[in-house]
């Protein structure tokens, strides 16, 4: 995001993600995993939001699409407690969008049964298109709730 200055992101690792993962091995509860937080910027800097501690959807599938190596190499790595030796990932530099496609209705009782055209001819530019609330009716792709597609 163009508003998370390199000083800003520096200040959310110092102030929120370092002073947790110290807490988290200060108290015997070392953590290896992934360690997702959700930020908001104020006028005085950085706040957490939540911490969910899983790859989630769009925000795993926007980092996923500029990991420029296996992500089944890094997995290992944390798993079996290596990953401190490593360097940092490697990323393709460029950037990468993901917009979420909702059912009419969404978040309270979405619509379901709407047909969904264009995935191939979206993908065919290059984008990656996610499917979550769809379902197969009468050959064709509908909208069966919730977030329905994500595109990145």
């Amino acid at each position: 995001a163009r508003v998370l200055t390199p000083d800003l992101e520096q200040q959310a690792i110092t102030r929120i993600i370092a002073t947790t993962v110290k807490a988290m091995a200060d108290a015997g509860m070392a953590y290896s995993g992934v360690l997702y937080s959700g930020l908001i910027l104020t006028d005085e800097w950085p706040k957490l939001i939540e911490y969910n501690c899983r790859f989630g959807d769009p925000e795993c599938q926007v980092l996923m699409a500029r990991l420029d190596e296996d992500l089944l190499e890094v997995l290992l790595e944390v798993a079996n407690g290596t990953l401190g030796q490593r360097g940092a990932a490697k990323w393709v530099e460029q950037t990468a969008l993901t917009v979420v496609l909702a059912a009419n209705g969404y978040p309270g009782t979405p619509e379901s049964g709407g047909r969904i055209d264009g995935i191939a001819e979206a993908e065919a530019t290059g984008a990656t298109v996610f499917q979550a609330g769809t379902r197969l009716q009468d050959g064709h792709i509908v909208a069966s709730g919730g977030r329905v597609l994500a595109v990145t």
